[in-house]
């Protein structure tokens, strides 16, 4: 039995970010960048809440529906905030594979 354990955090450690992108899928919705909407309570509240899976999408969509543009659906508001999410480096991978030999392996997000 492995006796320790890693812990790899998926977005930014293991998963690629493309902040550009991101930047320009938020500001289609209406939305400022992430940096900023995270200053703003009525965006940074329910924002919090989603990517912690303390409220459903729905909830979050509504909440956050009032400070994009007229007519935003709930698919424009999760592609944008989806758009972060880039790619996974193979090497990043086979090294997490490696390391599954000798510790138990876990990731979250």
């Amino acid at each position: 039995m492995k006796e320790k354990s890693i812990i790899f955090d998926l977005a930014g450690v293991v998963l690629n970010l493309n902040i550009e992108r991101d930047t320009a899928a938020l500001d289609a919705i209406g939305l400022p960048d992430f940096e900023v909407c995270m200053k703003n309570e009525g965006i940074r509240r329910p924002l919090t809440k989603y990517l912690n899976g303390l409220c459903s999408t729905k909830d979050f969509c509504d909440a956050i529906r009032p400070y994009c543009h007229t007519h935003v659906t709930e698919a424009d508001i999760l592609w944008a905030m989806d758009a972060v999410l880039a790619d996974i480096p193979v090497s990043r991978l086979e090294t997490i594979v490696s390391l599954r030999k000798d510790y138990n392996v876990y990731l979250l997000s």
